[in-house]
């Protein structure tokens, strides 16, 4: 499988789990929640990330994106 292939893939997944969820974010991250805890509960580690401080950096941008 090419790469383009794959990427192909998780951009019609994507539009395919939007869609069942009738393109309301509330409900994709209920379901991606739910599909977390699934897997966790099958014994997959999950792996996550400590929350980024801002404070700690210093990096904020308040300009909006430019184009």
């Amino acid at each position: 499988m090419k790469e383009g292939e794959i990427i192909e893939g998780i951009h019609r997944l994507r539009a395919d789990m939007a869609k069942e969820a009738g393109y309301d974010v509330g409900i994709i991250f209920k379901q991606m929640k739910a599909g977390l805890s699934q897997s966790k509960s099958q014994g997959w580690k999950i792996a996550s990330f400590p929350p980024h401080n801002i404070e700690k950096t210093g990096v904020v941008n308040e300009d909006p994106p430019i184009g």
